[in-house]
């Protein structure tokens, strides 16, 4: 598969809360695999590719790293239990609004730092 990112992924499991931009209220999710660009994190539905969302990440310190993205794919996960799961689907999204000390902090907490 031909790999378009342009910054590497940081293999990571961090809790947050997602909504479409501007929808109450927001979900619990984990967010996985952060880059300089975006990251993947799981959903209850399958949202189309262009839906925008408002997405926290929870940080310790009460350090919390807020920011919007844009869907750029979104899929059904392969679960091996029968029974339904709140985290049925995943999505990557792209940063679209992150301050830049937000994505240095996210990018630290993700790689294992005490910055979130």
């Amino acid at each position: 598969m031909d790999e378009r990112r342009r910054s590497p992924r940081v293999p990571s499991w961090l809790s947050a809360r997602y909504a479409l931009a501007g929808d109450e209220p927001p979900q619990a999710t984990l967010v996985r695999d952060v880059s300089g660009g975006g990251c993947a994190l799981f959903t209850a539905s399958l949202l189309s590719a262009g839906t925008v969302l408002d997405v926290t990440v929870e940080g310790p310190k009460r350090r919390s790293v807020a920011f919007t993205a844009r869907v750029m794919w979104s899929g059904k996960l392969l679960l091996t239990r029968r029974e339904a799961h709140p985290w049925a689907f995943e999505a990557g999204v792209r940063f679209v609004k992150i301050a830049p000390g937000d994505l240095a902090r996210l990018l630290e907490a993700a790689s294992g730092g005490p910055a979130a």
